[in-house]
């Protein structure tokens, strides 16, 4: 699959991890669904919203994109056009409407871009992970208990990460483990635990979402 660039992505806004699934699940016309973002990439199901703090930065680019744009019309209507007061004011206002769903959707594809890294080998990656559970490799789920018993991929067991190190006796080094979390990110706290503790028989899955498909 060919690489696609930094800005082919955020044109289109895609995925920042595989830059091939969709960030929104709708056009932003004619439903104004501003914020009617996909939870995770239909591609390669990296959580877009890892963490309930990720869009404060959003908001932060936000800001500063309505700022410059409402700086520049003002500059336009007063310095440039000589408008009067009110009508250099209306369209202040008028770009500040129409501006707002634009830059609201701008500000999260870039930030988002910026929290997440592209893997532009992520989806055959993934591909090679299920054809190591189709050959007989056990999914280890390390996410908390509450969370695996709410969803869970059929097959997985589950030793919470906080609990890996007392319990590793349950794990055969000779069988193969796929380490999975919500996220991938417990799933590699917990890959280096097993290491630490010479279990190698083991792949990196990521989410767990990703072996379903």
């Amino acid at each position: 699959m060919p690489q696609r660039s930094i800005w082919y992505s955020l044109f289109y806004q895609k995925c920042p991890r595989c830059r091939e699934g969709d960030l929104w699940r709708s056009s932003l016309l004619p439903r104004f669904r501003v914020y009617d973002m996909y939870e995770t990439c239909p591609s390669c199901k990296v959580y877009y919203e890892s963490e309930p703090q990720v869009w404060y930065g959003a908001m932060i680019v936000a800001y500063i994109v309505s700022s410059f744009f409402l700086l520049l019309t003002a500059y336009i209507a007063f310095g440039i056009l000589d408008l009067p007061s009110a009508q250099g004011y209306a369209l202040i206002l008028f770009v500040a409407v129409l501006g707002f769903m634009l830059n609201a959707r701008l500000s999260r594809t870039l930030w988002i871009h910026y929290m997440i890294a592209y893997q532009p080998d992520i989806l055959a990656q993934q591909a090679a992970i299920r054809q190591r559970l189709a050959a007989g490799a056990q999914v280890l789920d390390v996410r908390p208990r509450k969370e695996f018993e709410s969803e869970r991929y059929e097959g997985s067991i589950n030793i919470p990460l906080y609990e890996l190190t007392d319990r590793l006796s349950e794990l055969s080094p000779d069988q193969h483990y796929i380490v999975v979390s919500k996220t991938g990110n417990r799933a590699t706290q917990a890959i280096d635990i097993l290491h630490q503790h010479q279990y190698t028989n083991i792949s990196n899955g990521g989410t767990w979402l990703a072996l379903s498909e």
